[in-house]
């Protein structure tokens, strides 16, 4: 059973990760139709990089 601490973890985390992929797909969309096949694979993408940035902070990425 999570712990209250858990519980404010994972509620901190999905808001940072909600913040952080609603603000990658709005600097996506002047590139890509939201329609697009494109605009759902780059969101995709960047939703996966930043995620693993996200789990990895300190990963060197190059």
């Amino acid at each position: 059973m999570p712990t209250e601490t858990d519980t404010a973890r994972t509620n901190c985390e999905r808001y940072i990760q909600g913040r952080v992929v609603g603000d990658a797909a709005d600097h996506l969309r002047p590139y890509f139709g939201p329609s697009d096949e494109l605009y759902a694979e780059a969101s995709d993408e960047t939703l996966e990089a930043l995620e693993s940035i996200f789990r990895r902070p300190n990963t060197n990425l190059s």
